[in-house]
């Protein structure tokens, strides 16, 4: 039973991709953000694609609620993030929340915290990165999103997962972001 969970875990670790999947984009009080994430992952040459959805809504001037999901294509896993932003800046966020690790039969909860911040590179392009934690990973994730029309942007994103038993998970991702 033990060798099982540890499999579980190991296999959680190599498919969860994008954990908060969104990328840092400033949203004032009332605004939400909606996107899709692929993202294409490598874990010791083996390659392996993942689709996310996540949604996000600034519910006052400083805090944002969020939640992410998460599945992998040709694969029985789940990942759901749900989460708090707090803004202690315009462009830094404090993040707390839940992460969710679901395998065939395997169900996993931990508790998420980081830190995310953004930068204005140019007209209508967003450059950010975020450094989350919990008690099997870090993750460090950069990106850029450039807004392409009213409230829509693309994202172009590397993200590098530092499982704590040695291994590292690393790879590109794309989105479509929209807010409203």
């Amino acid at each position: 039973m033990k060798k099982r969970v540890l499999a579980g875990v190991a296999c959680a670790m190599f498919i969860s991709s994008v954990g908060l999947a969104a990328p840092v984009i400033n949203l004032e009080k009332g605004e939400s953000l909606v996107g899709y994430t692929w993202s294409r992952l490598d874990f010791e040459g083996d390659k392996e694609n993942f689709n996310g959805l996540f949604l996000q809504s600034a519910v006052g001037d400083k805090f944002i609620l969020g939640i992410d999901y998460l599945k992998g294509s040709g694969i029985d896993f789940k990942e759901t993030d749900i989460y708090g932003q707090y803004k202690f800046d315009q462009n830094a966020r404090l993040i707390l929340g839940n992460r969710q690790y679901k395998i065939g039969g395997y169900d996993e909860n931990k508790l998420l915290y980081g830190i995310a911040a953004n930068t204005q590179l140019a007209e209508n392009t967003l450059g950010y990165a975020s450094l989350l934690r919990d008690s099997l990973e870090t993750d460090w994730k950069v990106g850029v999103a450039y807004e392409f029309a009213a409230n829509t942007s693309l994202d172009l994103n590397y993200r590098y997962r530092d499982i704590d038993d040695g291994d590292s998970i690393k790879g590109f991702g794309l989105g479509l972001n929209y807010k409203f």
